[in-house]
């Protein structure tokens, strides 16, 4: 969305208008999701533009808008939040994304995709992929994003050391027909709360 037209003359005039109001404009390292932006207090008030009076104009005393100390924008939460603390939070939590997850962003998400040329090898083989464990019908393959592991989907002959897509599950080396009754041995289902189909 563009200014209005005596907003973005003010802002062309000096930078500073917008490049040093951190309320204003500004990009936060590490902000989560519950963080706490920086807002104008009090709020700024506002002139009409001169050239469409419907439309908001520059601020009435636009050095109210630039910044009247450093902001921290390393904070993960609210300024004023210790260094101490957002480290630590930190290292909490990459540690234990990494160890429960991987490269896998959202393991209770399943993509099961049609698209040409997306193929579940490619995703579990490049070192650099990210995002969610992965059913390619173009190569016939499931990739758990999560161990890296790719196999086979369960279809016709191949009825061992597979995934079975109705039920997400990895049938060991015995296959379906080789197990007891009631016996969970040679498969390894991961429940998904989510799928999306690609085509």
């Amino acid at each position: 969305m563009l200014p209005s037209p005596d907003k973005l003359k003010l802002y062309n005039s000096e930078l500073a208008y917008l490049c040093k109001s951190t309320p204003r404009y500004s990009f936060w390292k590490h902000l989560i999701p519950d963080g706490v932006v920086s807002f104008f207090y009090p709020v700024l008030k506002y002139n009409k533009d001169s050239l469409n009076p419907k439309l908001e104009g520059p601020n009435e005393n636009p050095m109210d808008a630039l910044d009247r100390f450093k902001y921290n924008k390393e904070v993960y939460v609210q300024q004023g939040e210790s260094e101490k603390e957002y480290r630590r939070r930190t290292r909490l939590r990459s540690t234990r994304l990494s160890k429960r997850q991987g490269s896998n962003t959202d393991p209770d998400h399943l993509v099961l995709t049609e698209i040409p040329g997306q193929t579940a090898r490619e995703i579990s083989e490049h070192p650099n992929s990210v995002g969610y464990d992965i059913v390619s019908f173009v190569d016939g393959k499931y990739c758990d994003l999560t161990k890296r592991r790719l196999c086979d989907l369960c279809a016709g002959t191949i009825m061992a050391n597979c995934f079975d897509v109705n039920s997400t599950t990895v049938i060991g080396a015995q296959g379906l027909a080789g197990r007891r009754e009631g016996s969970a041995s040679g498969t390894s289902a991961k429940s998904y709360k989510t799928t999306a189909h690609w085509k």
